[in-house]
């Protein structure tokens, strides 16, 4: 619980005030609480990803990643922003799986439509250049977009057979 009202202060910071003296099921529903794209519940789970990543909380982390999973997979919102993603670049190590999720997020969903509307120069330098590393593989064959996302990529199974009996398996999106 302790860990909770440090994330809501980081969240609100100095509104924490106001914070403490709402129901649970008020800030629950703020904090979900969208606009039309999604784009206010993926930074709220991307920093609460970042959260649980800097003070070592691993099923926090887990819960978190897959929520965002779901959330950018199945719910028909929009791409992670920008500011979103140089968010999570510059707070996590490198090869955090949510940095490889944001890239494969990217890669799979986004058009050209959508690169031409954007500026590269938004985006952290490491995040560009693993979306350039990625559509490299994808051009050269080393990567395919037929098989979709499995939520297993973004945890570590010691072997292959381990993702047989994940409790998240069952989350892969076509």
């Amino acid at each position: 619980m302790v860990i909770l009202f440090i994330f809501l202060r980081l969240v609100w910071g100095s509104a924490w005030g106001e914070v403490k003296g709402r129901a649970a099921e008020e800030l629950l529903e703020e904090w979900t609480d969208d606009d039309e794209s999604g784009g206010k519940k993926t930074d709220n789970l991307i920093k609460l990803y970042v959260f649980a990543d800097k003070y070592d909380v691993p099923r926090l982390k887990l819960d978190t990643l897959l929520e965002l999973f779901m959330h950018i997979t199945t719910d028909d919102v929009g791409l992670p922003s920008s500011s979103q993603c140089r968010y999570a670049f510059e707070n996590l190590p490198e090869g955090s799986p949510l940095l490889h999720f944001l890239l494969d997020a990217h890669c799979f969903y986004a058009s050209d439509k959508y690169w031409h509307l954007q500026e590269a120069e938004d985006f952290p330098p490491a995040f560009i250049n693993g979306i350039l590393i990625r559509y490299t593989a994808y051009a050269s064959g080393d990567r395919t977009r037929s098989v979709g996302f499995d939520i297993c990529d973004y945890h570590d199974h010691k072997e292959y057979k381990d993702r047989n009996r994940c409790e998240w398996a069952a989350g892969v999106c076509y």
